[in-house]
C-alpha cells in the first residue's frame, strides 16, 4: 500500500498520464494530432482543460475570462510550435488540432 500519497496529486498525475497517451496515440482518429515531445504534449493537456473551463463556465465570473485567456494564448503557442486548429470553412464540430 502506498503511503504518504496526496490523492489529489496522485489523480491528477493520472489524468496527466492518460491525456499524454491520448496524444500521442492521436485519439485514435485519422489526421488528430501525434504530438512527440513532452512540453507540446502538456501544452495540448493544458488547451483542452481550459478550453473545458473557459466554454464551460460563467461569463459573468473573471474565472472563465482567465481560462479563455489561458485557452487563446495556450493556442498561440501551440501555433508557433506549427499547429493549427480546424480548416478553413470546417464546421466547429468537425475541428481538431493538427499539423499545418
Amino acid at each position: 500500500m502506498l503511503q504518504n500519497v496526496n490523492p489529489r496529486t496522485a489523480k491528477l498525475a493520472s489524468r496527466n498520464h492518460i491525456g499524454a497517451l491520448l496524444y500521442i496515440f492521436g485519439f485514435g482518429m485519422a489526421g488528430a494530432v501525434v504530438a512527440q515531445d513532452p512540453e507540446t504534449i502538456r501544452l495540448f493537456q493544458d488547451e483542452s482543460y481550459y478550453n473545458d473551463a473557459c466554454r464551460g463556465g460563467s461569463g459573468e465570473e473573471a474565472a472563465t475570462w482567465q481560462a479563455c485567456g489561458a485557452r487563446d494564448y495556450i493556442a498561440f503557442l501551440l501555433g508557433q510550435r506549427g499547429y493549427c486548429y480546424g480548416k478553413e470553412n470546417q464546421p466547429g464540430y468537425q475541428q481538431e488540432w493538427h499539423r499545418c
